[in-house]
């Protein structure tokens, strides 16, 4: 779901599983967060009194590389290109003066800033594994990855980071 509004899509999603629930009464349904399923979402979605429910995410984080340079995703990170990962002060200076303008140096500048590591992805995860734990509920992921214009050994490195911190914590 696209929309920002937990609450509304919370009433969408309990109708619409107490639908699928009539006509399917066996069958392993899938509920998630609003927002594009986001991870962080999760500590708003309204549960479900059905144990047949596993809770769904997606993962893209750091959004501001795995979605560089992608046409669908608007001015907010149009013009990153060859960001790297991990991400560090140190390993975005070598790329800033191939950016296209002042508005991409900046938001280079604050991912390199931010310290984007398997570490900081693995904490992540874990809040998700841990609201999963608190309300004994299934968590997945059943997506995340990076958009090809990332640099293949930075994007290969994210994309290993990211598929072994949800091993670690069985997600």
């Amino acid at each position: 779901p696209t929309m920002t509004d937990a609450n509304r899509w919370n009433v969408i999603q309990t109708k619409a599983l107490a639908a699928m629930r009539q006509a399917a009464p066996r069958h392993t349904l899938i509920a998630t967060s609003s927002e594009w399923s986001e991870i962080y979402r999760l500590p708003l979605v309204e549960l479900v009194a059905d144990r047949n429910v596993v809770y769904n995410v997606h993962y893209y984080d750091p959004v501001r590389f795995t979605h560089q340079n992608a046409p669908w995703v608007g001015d907010w990170c149009k013009g990153l290109i060859n960001a790297p990962y991990p991400s560090s002060p140190e390993a975005v200076a070598r790329v800033l003066d191939g950016l296209p303008d002042d508005a991409a140096r900046k938001l280079m500048i604050s991912y390199g800033n931010a310290r984007w590591n398997y570490a900081k992805i693995e904490k992540i995860i874990a809040e998700g594994a841990a609201w999963a734990k608190k309300h004994n509920v299934a968590l997945t992921c059943n997506e995340f990855g990076v958009y090809r214009q990332a640099p293949l050994a930075d994007r290969c490195r994210c994309i290993e980071d990211t598929r072994k911190a949800l091993e670690k914590h069985n997600i």
